[in-house]
């Protein structure tokens, strides 16, 4: 099963009425916080799996130098423990799918066909993802592991090859570097694995990490100071405007959440409206509705889901 598809040109993002409702009325989409997801294995699907192909990796060359300089055993377990940590795993999602019209997101995350699936430009996405230190990411969800474990062995190796000199003090405190560094990127990219199970939904995210590639704030002054910016503060990327964090209840829990403008580039931004098949959606209403928000229904495809679901 192939991981990487070709980029759309539209992604969509299924909802209820009221979202919609939301979306339209204010020019905003919404990234919440991941880890209150109530998918049990948002980010540490991961996590099993390349915890332990990272413990046999290292462990090999570990095992290489002699006793005075060999890493503890578990120091890839410490590893996962350090990084995978409730302060580390703070990512605002929004979720997107390649389908306009699957059932399934119609059934879990539009009312079960009651509400709608907007399809919305990706070109822009990409320039909030851009630079390489920038907090936001655009990408597909993948739903195998099998190509990351031969990018992580490359790595490892590659990196070996060049950085060890031979003495087995300095290679050792390398070799410690190296594991760091590895875990650290499969933090990054955890928020882009899932159970090859949901491949059908084709998922792309829009990811926002208020600490971007920085990876050590392990220290709650430094994490509050951060995320304190949050509060307060307006901040323009690409053709969004990101509003200061806000919170709401969903089922019992307390929930931030990111609310990114797009009041500006409106409409070019949103390309199609499909209705659920069992929305009750006048079509006057809505023509009108989206007009008094600045969005042309001409110049929108609107039309009804094609799944005869009730």
């Amino acid at each position: 099963m192939s991981i990487t598809r070709e980029r759309p040109k539209l992604v969509y993002h299924y909802c209820s009425l009221e979202t919609f409702f939301s979306i339209f009325s204010n020019s905003t989409i919404r990234l919440s916080n991941i880890s209150k997801s109530n998918d049990s294995e948002e980010i540490t699907y991961l996590l099993p799996k390349m915890k332990n192909f990272c413990a046999n990796l290292f462990g090999e060359y570990n095992e290489k130098f002699s006793d005075n300089y060999r890493l503890d055993l578990d120091f890839i377990d410490k590893l996962f423990s350090y990084k995978f940590n409730e302060m580390s795993l703070i990512f605002y999602v929004i979720c997107f799918s390649e389908e306009p019209d699957l059932l399934s997101q119609w059934r879990g995350y539009a009312n079960d066909a009651c509400g709608v699936s907007i399809g919305f430009s990706t070109d822009a996405f990409y320039p909030l993802a851009r630079s390489i230190r920038s907090s936001y990411n655009f990408s597909q969800v993948r739903y195998s592991v099998d190509d990351l474990y031969d990018q992580i062995k490359n790595y490892v190796t590659k990196k070996i090859n060049n950085d060890f000199s031979g003495d087995e003090k300095s290679d050792s405190l390398e070799l410690l570097n190296i594991a760091d560094t590895t875990v650290s990127m499969l933090l990054y990219n955890s928020i882009l694995y899932k159970n090859p199970n949901f491949y059908e939904e084709k998922e792309w995210r829009l990811i926002y990490n208020p600490f971007g590639n920085i990876r050590r704030i392990n220290d709650k002054m430094s994490y509050y100071d951060r995320m304190s910016e949050m509060f307060n503060k307006f901040n323009e990327r690409g053709s969004f405007i990101r509003h200061p964090m806000t919170f709401h209840i969903s089922n019992d829990k307390i929930v931030s959440h990111i609310d990114l403008s797009f009041y500006n580039i409106r409409k070019e931004f949103v390309k199609e409206i499909i209705i659920g098949s069992k929305a009750n959606i006048n079509d006057l209403d809505l023509d009108l509705f989206l007009l008094s928000n600045g969005f042309n229904p001409l110049k929108l495809y609107i039309h009804k889901s094609s799944i005869p679901y009730r």
